[in-house]
């Protein structure tokens, strides 16, 4: 989304933003503690690496 800047302010980008802040936000918080102000974002990737741990305990 951040390649067309106006779509931030549609209603597709509300929606989308309103599902993955509250997943997003405690891992971006994560990262700002031990990395600082960093330029690129990891949050997603470790979001994504701590739901397939939880998937793996759940399901194996």
């Amino acid at each position: 989304m951040s390649y067309i800047p106006n779509l931030r302010q549609s209603q597709v980008y509300k929606i989308i933003t309103s599902f993955n802040y509250p997943i997003l936000e405690p891992f971006r918080r994560v990262q700002e503690k031990f990395f600082g102000q960093m330029m690129l974002d990891f949050s997603p990737v470790l979001a994504i690496m701590f739901l397939s741990l939880i998937k793996g305990l759940l399901l194996g």
